[in-house]
């Protein structure tokens, strides 16, 4: 596996299932997954589990994280990375399906440490 998609999230209820659905699409497999909820009280939990259920190819791991805030979040989910590459997601944004793709593509070259799309 070389792939870990992180994805933090607070009430994102309306935008969360769109999200996973792109994720989900993502042409890269094997990919891990790591959500981490920061204490959500919208439902976006249920959805995302729900969501994550039928995702062939991703290996998905569910957190939580109490206390607020998007930095908490993702520090709550380094300790279970353990892919060599990693991509940070917003829980409102879809990502086409050759998002990881193209990054890994331009990882290829080792003077390259970092890419932003």
């Amino acid at each position: 596996m070389s792939w870990t998609f992180v994805i933090a999230y607070f009430n994102e209820a309306d935008y969360l299932s769109a999200t996973l659905r792109s994720i989900a699409a993502q042409r890269v497999r094997p990919l891990r997954l790591i959500l981490v909820d920061n204490g959500s009280t919208d439902g976006s939990a249920e959805i995302a589990r729900a969501e994550t259920a039928a995702m062939a190819g991703v290996q998905t791991l569910h957190l939580h994280e109490a206390k607020p805030g998007k930095i908490h979040a993702l520090e709550a989910a380094m300790p279970h990375i353990a892919t060599p590459l990693v991509a940070f997601g917003d829980a409102d944004t879809f990502y086409p399906p050759d998002y990881l793709a193209i990054a890994a593509r331009h990882f290829a070259d080792p003077r390259v440490a970092a890419v932003a799309r």
